[in-house]
């Protein structure tokens, strides 16, 4: 069974074979395309998310630093004077303590949070238990 065919339908018949293949191909292409975009998005979003949260930490921390910093100076000025300044003094470093106590508490928190994302590295997980620790 030797069919002959003419060159025009060999011709057509290949045609037919590369368009199918680019149509497969191409339509593979456009359908990972949205799964790519949709990965991507989450990425993006809980990087987002996690530099935000860092943002928030640093200036947790930062907080709890100036509020412990001016009760240990209040409570520095406080044993230098006596009487009603002393007392004013005492209190005031006590509140700045308590301030920093919240702030802390805060920070654990946010410092919880960002340890619940997904997509930390090794490295990143590594320093957060090194600030945990600390």
């Amino acid at each position: 069974m030797n069919i002959r065919l003419p060159i025009s339908a060999k011709l057509l018949a290949g045609f037919g074979i590369i368009l199918a293949i680019t149509a497969i191909v191409g339509w593979l292409a456009i359908s990972r395309l949205g799964t790519v975009a949709e990965d991507v998005d989450i990425l993006f979003e809980d990087d987002l998310e996690a530099i935000v949260l860092a943002s928030v930490m640093e200036e947790e921390a930062l907080e709890v630093e100036e509020h412990m910093s001016k009760g240990a100076l209040a409570a520095v000025m406080a044993t230098a004077v006596t009487g009603e300044q002393a007392a004013s003094l005492e209190a005031d470093a006590e509140a700045l303590f308590e301030l920093a106590d919240e702030e802390a508490a805060q920070f654990n928190h946010s410092l919880e949070e960002l340890a619940a994302f997904p997509h930390l590295t090794a490295e990143e997980a590594k320093l957060l238990e090194e600030i945990e620790e600390n």
